[in-house]
This record gives C-alpha cells, sequence and structure tokens, in this order.
C-alpha cells in the first residue's frame, strides 16, 4: 500500500469480511518509493482487531499464505508486477 492512502478506508473495506474467511492478513512493501512500511500496515490491521503479520516481502507472504485455504491478494499494479515478476 502506497502512504498517500488512507488506511482506515482499507480497513474498513476489509471489516465487511467474516473472520471465519478472513484468517490473517500479510502486510509487504510494493516497489514504489511512496510505498508504506508494512509494519506500519500490520500495525493499523491489528489494532482494529484483525489477526495481521508483516512479512515485508511478496514471497514470504505467499509462502506464509500456503497453509490457508483461500489466499486472496489485494493490493495496487506495484503489488501485481512484483507477483508476476
Amino acid at each position: 500500500m502506497l502512504q498517500d492512502k488512507d488506511i482506515h478506508t482499507v480497513i474498513n473495506l476489509f471489516k465487511e469480511f467474516s473472520e471465519d474467511k478472513l484468517s490473517k492478513i500479510y502486510t509487504v512493501e510494493v516497489d514504489n518509493p511512496r510505498t508504506e512500511n508494512p509494519q506500519v500496515l500490520s500495525s493499523a490491521f491489528l489494532s482494529a482487531g484483525f489477526n495481521a503479520k508483516c512479512s515485508y516481502t511478496v514471497e514470504n507472504a505467499l509462502k506464509e499464505a500456503e497453509k490457508n485455504r483461500l489466499t486472496v491478494v489485494c493490493g495496487s499494479l506495484y503489488l501485481h508486477k512484483s507477483i508476476s515478476s
């Protein structure tokens, strides 16, 4: 997520999902100078009551998420570029 985005709006969107469908949120950096620190993002989600973890990289997040039955990736085109390369 980029620094100029409103994290609280994003958190409110995630609150629409029930806990049994959204087991964990992994936060990562994207290849952009405006990227938000993934630890800041993780802390914001934790403060809102989510089970969140800072994974720093897309690779780490995907490895950790393999244990879940369903993985949904949300982000910008910068994140898409990281995953598809």
